[in-house]
């Protein structure tokens, strides 16, 4: 079989899982949807282990972290808010007197206010698509966390966010050459927009925010997984 097949039929795959996925999480609560995903190890890691899948770490999340400490120092940065925190490796790294991780797992904010949490570091489980306020803080950060939810969900937290003097989010864009359209609807779970040839660009309508390019780490194109091929880009969302 062609190379060429094999790949189409492989999209053709995970479109219809994902299709399977958003059917059944339509009337599904984020917390719930999100707490399933961690408790059987979706995103992979060890069992009963919280693991925020294979983007939180290697390169692209090394030179992630050099990059907002960089920001942080530059612009005395004393306080964060990290919205997703997952199972915080990524904030475990942060040069912060103060960070605050917010997540929408009940159990994966207890252990880590259990285990981590001390002066200048605390966990709180919010969903930051809901009514609840956020804390101030002088950064926030968002990485990857959008392209999981739906545009109602993602506008909703975008409103959210003009207290804070610094917004740095991070989104997993196709490549050129998979980019079908801007910001496609999205049912939120496990999977992302990249199956469909689409990303999360808030620059686009319906969210028509003014963005910076802060870094942006391109992907494999040879690779037959339209994963592997999308690009990593951080931004500074202005007010």
């Amino acid at each position: 079989m062609p190379g060429s097949l094999r790949r189409q039929l492989s999209k053709r795959k995970w479109q219809f899982r994902a299709y399977l996925e958003s059917h059944r999480n339509r009337k599904r609560t984020a917390s719930d949807v999100f707490s399933e995903i961690y408790e059987n190890n979706i995103w992979g890691g060890e069992d009963k282990v919280f693991f925020s899948g294979s983007g939180s770490r290697g390169r692209v999340a090394d030179e992630y972290i050099i990059k907002i400490n960089n920001f942080i120092e530059k612009n005395k940065i004393k306080s964060v808010v990290d919205i997703g925190c997952g199972d915080f490796y990524i904030g475990s790294r942060l040069k912060c007197s103060d960070y605050t991780g917010i997540d929408i797992v009940p159990s994966l904010i207890s252990h880590h206010n259990a285990t981590f949490g001390g002066p200048g570091r605390r966990f709180l489980c919010v969903d930051v698509s809901g009514s609840e306020a956020l804390p101030s803080a002088d950064l926030v950060l968002i990485r990857q966390v959008l392209q999981h939810l739906s545009n109602r969900q993602i506008e909703a937290i975008l409103a959210k966010l003009g207290g804070f003097r610094h917004v740095i989010v991070t989104e997993h864009q196709p490549a050129a050459g998979d980019l079908v359209t801007f910001n496609r609807d999205h049912v939120h779970g496990n999977s992302t927009r990249l199956l469909h040839g689409s990303g999360v660009y808030l620059e686009r309508p319906p969210f028509n925010r003014s963005v910076e390019l802060l870094m942006d780490c391109a992907g494999n194109e040879g690779s037959g997984d339209v994963h592997e091929r999308g690009a990593i880009r951080s931004f500074l969302v202005k007010p």
